[in-house]
């Protein structure tokens, strides 16, 4: 017999367990969590300045990531090395509080720093390259050095690399008490927009809305062929509402519906390799996309809502390539439907529970009404807690509410610290100047040339997102790649989603396919062999930014409906063919030439021409007659075979 889903997360155990973090840390983070929730919600109806508030926002997350991530050492220098670098962050923030009139109407580069703003300033940029490496690993930290070495280095480098001499005075500026560096875009996106989402998640499951979202994606599509796995492809679309984030997704929902997948006849690589790229797709789905695409909007000056509606059919097309290879593998090894007694862990009522759909309601329909994100958030927020308290079955306990801030605490930290580490190496570029220089460099490589440039675009993106949270490597691929997208005359929004995409997908791109690691970590399997696996699933998904780079009618930006009619149609056609030649089984298992004609005919369709589509769709259709007539005579040979008594 199935508990109440609320009995159920409060017996999962606190957050404090699944960390193996010391109860007094807990405690501290959720008070810090707590603190910053109350601080956001006061710039809300208070002015505070554009820099001092966003000077505080990463004060709050720095001091929650030195009490997550203390450095492993237990000896006296390494506690006093913590404390130190904990502390500096709230020295900073009261610094600031107590300066913001000065900071607020100071000119930028002409009033003079006092002693106070070089020190701190200093030591609060030490402070956040530390925290970035705890938090994020070595990848991005090595990204941040490379540039603030650049920006000293670069009078003594040859060629068009060199330029002019930048002051220490000049960067700690920059970095601190300027929008210009640490406190750019970025910070202001997790400070305006990001915090908030995350709020949102963080109450929603607190009152059980993530469990309740992949109970209703088991109810939907568990007893189908292949059931745990399409769970994990709904499911983590849902939860891509909630965190954003592919790591996340693939730990919240992977440890329930891996172990399924497994269970019905999926071999392990393959089960955490569809958790990982199903968990990366949240990251492309509207309505929310994860911080990356709050910053897209900022960069790009193109409204949330326009990019949402951009981003909404290669989402779609991205799914349903995910679904066709899993439906494929199921029936193509055998893989059985999930038995009565493998559903009845998802049997908990959903009617007690259907009051937790409402605060996703009032997001979209606040998001559709063209408030601001801010707006649409707190709403949604405000609901989670109202609706959370409704009932007996969803009322949190004391302990969730402190796990809940604890929790936001943690994901806001998550995300701001990656943001002001990819601040600096803005910075670092507008003091020096290197991204017109790339620009230059990139285009004197391909020598302007559509497709190379194209093809080099994407494997930087890659490169730049090993290892790396989406948002940081968004930027420095927009930044370094953008211009020179543009200078090819693509649009804008066109430029940046092709960007953005392969900055998710580097998630499951060998050789860091982080994602894919912590998918295989779930699954037991070998982690690099999930990451190819992962990679070969998702090779649909890297043809489609090209289909809406060459024509805008995939992103519903093209003038004719017909255009973007065929467009839509006919990729889903060929995301879908090449998602058959790729498991090697439409009806029934393909030969190795209709397979190649399969490829060919996906290849011709995602090409966004009426002659290419209209071969691409014969060939599709002749092949999959012929597979239909085989199929059919295969059958009629098994049942018509006599039987020998």
């Amino acid at each position: 017999m199935s508990q109440p889903p609320g009995r159920t997360a409060r017996a999962a155990g606190s957050l404090l367990q699944e960390r193996g973090m010391c109860e007094w840390r807990h405690t501290a983070i959720a008070i810090l969590g707590a603190g910053f929730i109350a601080f956001q919600l006061y710039i809300v109806w208070s002015f505070v300045g554009v820099i001092p508030q966003r000077i505080i926002h990463v004060c709050f997350a720095l001091t929650i990531v030195y009490l997550m991530k203390p450095l492993p050492s237990r000896r006296l220098l390494a506690k006093a090395v913590d404390w130190v670098l904990g502390i500096v962050p709230v020295v900073t923030a009261l610094y600031v509080a107590a300066n913001h009139y000065r900071i607020e109407t100071r000119y930028h580069f002409v009033d003079p720093l006092t002693a106070g703003d070089l020190i701190l300033g200093t030591l609060l940029v030490i402070s956040t390259v530390e925290a970035t490496r705890r938090s994020m690993g070595m990848g991005l930290t090595v990204f941040v050095l490379i540039f603030i070495g650049y920006t000293f280095l670069g009078p003594y480098m040859p060629g068009l690399l060199g330029h002019s001499r930048v002051s220490f005075s000049n960067f700690v500026e920059n970095n601190f008490i300027a929008s210009t560096g640490m406190f750019g875009i970025p910070v202001g996106v997790s400070v305006l927009y990001v915090f908030y989402f995350i709020m949102f998640g963080g109450f929603l499951e607190m009152s059980g809305g993530g469990r309740f979202l992949i109970d209703l994606a088991m109810r939907a599509t568990g007893r189908t062929l292949g059931g745990p796995a399409k769970t994990a492809i709904v499911a983590s679309g849902f939860m891509g509402t909630i965190s954003g984030s592919a790591v996340a997704n693939v730990a919240g929902t992977g440890v329930m519906t891996i172990p399924l997948m497994k269970r019905v006849g999926y071999a392990p690589k393959f089960a955490g390799a569809a958790e990982a790229i199903a968990s990366t797709g949240g990251q492309l789905m509207p309505p929310i996309m994860g911080a990356a695409a709050f910053v897209l909007a900022e960069m790009t000056g193109v409204p949330y809502l326009k990019v949402c509606k951009a981003a909404l059919v290669p989402a779609l097309l991205y799914y349903a390539s995910l679904f066709t290879v899993v439906h494929l593998e199921a029936a193509s090894t055998g893989i059985r439907r999930m038995g009565k007694e493998e559903m009845a862990e998802f049997s908990a009522p959903i009617l007690p529970r259907l009051q937790l759909i409402i605060p996703l309601g009032v997001l979209i329909y606040t998001i559709l009404s063209w408030a601001s994100l801010m707006t649409a958030a707190l709403r949604a927020a405000m609901a989670a807690v109202v609706v959370g308290f409704i009932r007996a079955e969803t009322r949190p306990s004391v302990t969730q509410v402190i796990n809940a801030f604890a929790r936001i605490g943690r994901g806001a930290a998550t995300v701001a610290i990656p943001c002001a580490a990819a601040g600096i190496i803005i910075g670092s570029v507008t003091l020096t100047g290197l991204g017109l220089k790339f620009t230059d460099l990139l285009l004197g490589i391909t020598g302007g040339a559509l497709i190379p440039t194209l093809l080099l675009t994407m494997v930087a993106c890659i490169i730049l997102g090993m290892g790396m949270p989406t948002t940081a490597a968004y930027i420095m691929a927009a930044v370094l790649m953008a211009p020179a997208l543009a200078a090819l005359g693509f649009p804008m929004l066109q430029a940046h989603l092709f960007i953005f995409y392969f900055a998710i997908l580097s998630m499951v791109t060998p050789p860091v396919a982080v994602a894919a690691y912590t998918g295989a970590g779930i699954a037991g399997a070998d982690m690099y062999q999930t990451g190819w696996e992962a990679f070969r699933m998702a090779l649909p998904g890297f043809l489609i930014p090209y289909i809406f780079i060459a024509n805008p009618g995939l992103i519903l930006e093209h003038p004719s409906l017909w255009v973007t009619v065929r467009v839509c149609g006919t990729a889903l056609i060929g995301v879908m063919a090449l998602a058959a030649a790729l498991v090697g089984w439409l009806r029934i298992k393909l030969p190795i030439p209709e397979r190649l004609a399969l490829l060919a005919a996906a290849l011709l369709m995602l090409f966004p021409e009426r002659l290419t589509d209209l071969f691409g769709f014969v060939i599709f259709a002749v092949v999959y007659v012929r597979q239909r007539v085989k199929a059919g005579k295969q059958y009629e040979a098994i049942y018509d075979t006599p039987t020998i008594h």
